[in-house]
C-alpha cells in the first residue's frame, strides 16, 4: 500500500531531475509517494510522554537528536496520530450510525402521524356516512 504526504510549493528546495518530475507530479494531484518509516522503536521515544507539548518546545527538544533517535520520535509520534486517528474515526462512524437511527425514527413518527391523520379521516368520513351527511371538504379528496 502506497504512503502519501501532501505537498505544498511554498518553501520548495532544489530537487534532482527524478525528484523534481515527482514534485511536478504532486503539485498536479496533490499528493506525493513517499517511503514509509519502517525504522525507529517508538518505545525508547522521549518527546511522546506529553503529547500536548506545544511545538516550539518540541523543536527544541528534538534539536540534539541523533537521527537514529529522531527515527524513534517520529514512530512513537506515528503511533500516537494513528490511535487518534482510529478514535476519531470510530466515534464518526458511531455519530452516522446515530443519525441513522434517529432518521428512521423521524420516518417512523412521519409514517404515524399520516396514518392517524388517514385514520381520523376515515372514521369521519364513516361517521358522515352512515349519518347521510355530506363529506367535509376536506375529506372530499381523499382516497378512503
Amino acid at each position: 500500500m502506497p504512503h502519501f504526504k501532501l505537498v505544498t510549493p511554498v518553501g520548495r528546495s532544489a530537487c534532482s531531475s527524478a525528484s523534481l518530475s515527482q514534485t511536478v507530479e504532486a503539485e498536479e494531484t496533490g499528493i506525493e509517494k513517499v517511503k514509509p518509516l519502517t525504522s525507529g522503536d517508538a518505545q525508547v521515544a522521549m518527546t511522546t510522554i506529553e503529547p500536548n507539548i506545544p511545538v516550539d518546545e518540541l523543536r527544541l527538544l528534538v534539536k540534539p537528536l541523533t537521527l537514529e533517535e529522531l527515527q524513534n520520535e517520529t514512530a512513537a509520534w506515528l503511533l500516537l496520530l494513528k490511535e487518534k486517528v482510529r478514535k476519531i474515526s470510530h466515534a464518526e462512524i458511531a455519530i452516522k450510525r446515530q443519525n441513522q437511527t434517529i432518521k428512521k425514527q423521524q420516518e417512523a413518527t412521519y409514517a404515524l402521524e399520516q396514518a392517524k391523520q388517514a385514520l381520523t379521516a376515515a372514521k369521519e368520513y364513516q361517521f358522515r356516512s352512515h349519518l347521510n351527511l355530506k363529506p367535509l371538504p376536506v375529506l372530499e379528496g381523499l382516497k378512503l
